[in-house]
C-alpha cells in the first residue's frame, strides 16, 4: 500500500515534463516528539515559498476497495514564513 506522500515521491523521480513540487514528510509520532525541531525546519526548507499545502498522508486514506478522499483535513494557502500558522495548520490536520 502506498501514501500519498509514497506516490508523490515516486512520481517526482519518473516525471520528465512536469515537476512535483517539494515536500516533506514526518508522522505524528514525529511532531509529538520533535514539534519545535520539525516546525524550525518546515519553516527554513520551504522559507522561498510565500504559501504552504498542508495534508495528511496516510495508508488507511486510499485503499483498493475503498477511499478516503475528502475525509481529511488539507490547510491550503498557510504562511510559509509564521511558525504559529505552520503549528496550527498541522494540529489542525493532525486532529481531523
Amino acid at each position: 500500500m502506498a501514501t500519498k506522500a509514497n506516490t508523490l515521491a515516486f512520481l517526482a523521480s519518473q516525471l520528465k515534463l512536469a515537476v512535483v513540487d517539494p515536500f516533506t514528510t514526518f508522522t505524528i509520532e514525529d511532531w509529538e516528539r520533535q514539534r519545535n525541531v520539525i516546525l524550525n525546519n518546515l519553516v527554513s526548507e520551504f522559507a522561498q515559498y510565500q504559501r504552504l499545502v498542508v495534508r495528511s498522508s496516510t495508508i488507511n486514506e486510499d485503499q483498493p476497495t475503498s477511499t478516503f478522499a475528502g475525509y481529511f483535513q488539507s490547510e491550503l494557502n498557510v504562511p510559509s514564513s509564521d511558525e504559529r500558522e505552520v503549528e496550527a495548520a498541522i494540529d489542525r490536520v493532525i486532529a481531523s
